[in-house]
C-alpha cells in the first residue's frame, strides 16, 4: 500500500500578496507603510541618526520622478512596498546607470512572516532581468539583519565598497 506523505513546508497556495506597480494616488499610504515598518529601527539607532532615516524615508516617497513602486496588497490593503530604479545611477551612490536597483523594502509589522519581503525582492530580480540589467544592487545596513538575511538567500552577494 502506498505511503501518503502531506507536504506542509511548501503548501500549494495562492502568493500571501499580489505584487503590482503603484499609482501616485498611492504615495500617502506608501509613506505611512514605510514609516511604520521601520518604526522598529528607533530602539537601535541614535535619536539623531533614526529621524534622518525617517526624513530620507519621506523624502524618497515624495519623489517618484526617478523610480518606481512597487507594492503588495492583499483583499485591498497594502502589505509591503519597495522603491524600484531602472537607472541606479539615480541614487548617488556612484552605480552604473546600467544596473537597477532597489531601495526601502518594507512590509507592514502586522504581515510579516508571509513571504511578502521576498515576494517583493523577486519582483524586482525579475523586472530587472526583463529590462536586460545584468545587474541589481541594494544598499543594507548591519542593523537591518532580517533584510540582509532575505537578500542573500535570494543571491545576492555582499559588495563592501
Amino acid at each position: 500500500m502506498p505511503r501518503l506523505v502531506i507536504a506542509n513546508r511548501h503548501p500549494l497556495t495562492q502568493p500571501a500578496a499580489i505584487v503590482r506597480a503603484a499609482g501616485l494616488r498611492e504615495q500617502a499610504v506608501i509613506t505611512d507603510l514605510l514609516l511604520r515598518a521601520n518604526r522598529e529601527y528607533r530602539k537601535v539607532l541614535p535619536a539623531r541618526l533614526y529621524e534622518a532615516y525617517v526624513r530620507d524615508l519621506r523624502a524618497l516617497a515624495a519623489n517618484w520622478s526617478d523610480k518606481d513602486f512597487l507594492i503588495a496588497e492583499s483583499e485591498g490593503a497594502l502589505l509591503g512596498a519597495v522603491a524600484f530604479y531602472r537607472d541606479a545611477s539615480c541614487q548617488g551612490h556612484g552605480l552604473p546607470r546600467e544596473w537597477a536597483s532597489l531601495r526601502a523594502l518594507a512590509v507592514d509589522p502586522a504581515a510579516r512572516g508571509r513571504g511578502i519581503g521576498r515576494q517583493l525582492a523577486e519582483a524586482c530580480v525579475l523586472r530587472a532581468w526583463r529590462m536586460g540589467r545584468s545587474f541589481l544592487a541594494l544598499h543594507s545596513a548591519e542593523f537591518q539583519e532580517v533584510a540582509r538575511k532575505l537578500y542573500l538567500s535570494l543571491g545576492f552577494q555582499r559588495c563592501p565598497q
